[in-house]
């Protein structure tokens, strides 16, 4: 079953996404001649690393741009990896236990062959990425020297619960980040669009309250946005949020590199408590366990996993078939698939491949990222590698 699921999980692009040979290097992930490309973008003077786990349907090839913009703009250095199945990376299919030895790679070459100390090093995950962001966080802070801070972007609790969450975890289920949280001993932030349809704001609304209040930092909830296109539209406010948690939490963006030290704690006035975050919505019926939920989820699963073996159209077939009766009927969630597996829209029905599909997605970001700058009187430039085009 777990191999059925990781099939839907995991959506690399075809064909990846070309890049120069000289700009990424090698990563052994196993002792079978396995590697992963990664690349580091260095940044003058820069006393911080960013460690960024990318998002799922991308590749090395697509985030090398948008790295070098996003490196330039927060004054860090940059390093991302691949994971395996994903882009030019050897090896067997992607999976979950495959990610965790990706980003322990990476880490690795950070520490052991660049000797960056963990004081100095920061981890993004975003959407998909959040599940090894999370992971190396609560290891290395069960390890005794944590890294120094972590930010989630558009995180998850776990992969089942995009799907339905019945306040309890699933066998089988997988990223189980909502574990993970409250392990971490460092500063977290956390980045979400209040109206994101791929990850559910209430995923991050719940996981902000599982984190120790003492490394639970202001949250980021862009009010009216999604999954995709925060750094667009809020591009200045983003940047000015993301650099105030570098500098403020992270002792050594200012040259103070404490290699025997836990991280810094969040002071009590800049703590984020759960009374002063937005609410999720109250429902009587959210506190009890629904049985005809459990039941529609259950029988959901188990049809995706057995199409998983017709092919992708079986798959959207079956998934389609029961979000619609869900949808209209029980108005349970249980339609909320996309994050698992994507229903084509009637754009991408009409392209004949996702790369035709991918560059359609992007002109048409950055022609409405164009028309907003343009109506808001905004005089700054669209910049066109910040556009992540999947979750």
């Amino acid at each position: 079953m777990g191999k059925a699921i990781s099939t839907l999980v995991f959506r690399p692009p075809s064909p990846p996404t070309q890049l120069r040979s000289s700009n990424y290097f090698w990563l052994d992930t196993d002792d079978e001649g396995n590697q992963i490309p990664a690349f580091f973008v260095n940044y003058p003077d820069a006393h911080v690393t960013f460690l960024f786990s990318h998002g799922n349907a991308e590749d090395l090839g697509m985030m090398y741009y948008r790295m070098k913009s996003l490196a330039r703009l927060l004054k860090v250095n940059i390093m991302t990896y691949e994971y395996t199945g994903y882009g030019l990376a050897t090896g067997g299919p992607p999976n979950e236990h495959m990610c965790y030895k990706n980003i322990d790679a990476a880490y690795d070459h950070l520490t052991k062959v660049r000797k960056i100390s963990p004081s100095q090093i920061v981890l993004y995950g975003r959407s998909l990425g959040s599940g090894p962001s999370c992971y190396l966080a609560a290891k290395t802070a069960e390890e005794g020297q944590s890294v120094a801070g972590l930010i989630l972007h558009s995180p998850f609790l776990s992969v089942y619960r995009v799907v339905v969450d019945l306040g309890f975890t699933i066998a089988g289920d997988m990223f189980r980040n909502l574990d993970c949280a409250p392990k971490f001993r460092c500063p977290v932030l956390i980045i979400h669009g209040t109206k994101d349809e791929v990850v559910p704001f209430r995923h991050s609304q719940e996981f902000h309250s599982l984190i120790s209040p003492k490394y639970r930092t202001k949250p980021f909830f862009a009010k009216g946005l999604g999954h995709n296109n925060i750094e667009i539209i809020v591009k200045n406010k983003y940047t000015e949020r993301v650099l105030s948690f570098v500098d403020k939490f992270v002792p050594s963006n200012r040259g103070v590199v404490k290699n025997r030290k836990p991280p810094l704690t969040v002071p009590v006035r800049e703590r984020a408590y759960i009374n002063d975050l937005p609410q999720k919505n109250k429902n009587k019926n959210n506190s009890k366990l629904n049985l005809g939920i459990f039941c529609d989820s259950t029988t959901l699963l188990k049809d995706v996993v057995y199409c998983s073996s017709k092919g992708p159209t079986k798959v959207i077939s079956a998934i389609t078939k029961r979000g619609n009766v869900d949808s209209e009927k029980s108005k349970s969630k249980l339609s909320n698939i996309p994050f698992i597996f994507p229903q084509p829209s009637e754009e991408e029905k009409h392209c004949d491949s996702d790369y035709e599909f991918d560059n359609h997605n992007i002109k048409k970001v950055l022609t409405s990222s164009i028309s907003y700058s343009s109506s808001s009187g905004s005089s700054h430039k669209t910049d066109k590698y910040f556009r992540s085009t999947c979750c």
